[in-house]
């Protein structure tokens, strides 16, 4: 049969069977089709069949035998497959573990800038009260100098009094 989607043949029960695919080492990839009504288990490279209730235990292959090479290849592809999906998975995981350090990095740094702005606010009213105080006190130094021009009593140290 081609290796299109078939439709499924009926089996001695009257029910469409199911198509399923066989992954054992000497039918890679080949499809099947059994009762819906029995379960199929792989254990330790066999297949074995199980019915459940009152199956008609119909199973037959779809698709031809493969080729010797392609017996011997495709387990391997199979293989490096999982291989590579494994690591394209670590991957993913690594990146998305990054973006949430870096995420976290960007929440710091915006708090951080904040910070920044903060203080540099506090830093100019500072700077402003200061300049104020100095002008105030700069003021009061200049009355108190030209208020005093006159008075040369206080421009003088004193003076002892000698016995």
């Amino acid at each position: 049969m081609p290796r299109s989607n078939p439709i499924p043949p009926m089996c001695g029960c009257g029910l469409s069977t199911i198509l399923k695919t066989s992954w054992t080492p000497r039918n890679p990839g080949r499809r099947y089709a059994e009762c819906p009504v029995a379960q199929v288990m792989d254990s330790s490279n066999l297949v074995k069949l199980l019915v459940i209730a009152e199956g008609c235990k119909y199973w037959k292959w779809i698709d031809e035998e493969m080729c010797p090479r392609s017996v011997e290849i495709i387990p391997g592809l199979l293989r490096r497959i999982n291989q590579m999906e494994k690591q394209l998975t670590n991957a993913e995981e690594s990146a998305q573990k990054w973006e949430c350090k870096a995420a976290k990095l960007q929440t710091k740094v915006r708090r951080l800038e904040i910070m920044m702005q903060q203080h540099a606010s506090r830093e100019r009213k500072f700077a402003a009260a200061l300049a104020i105080t100095y002008g105030f006190l700069l003021a009061g130094f200049a009355v108190w100098v030209f208020g005093n021009l006159g008075n040369n009593d206080l421009l003088q140290l004193p003076q002892k009094d000698v016995l």
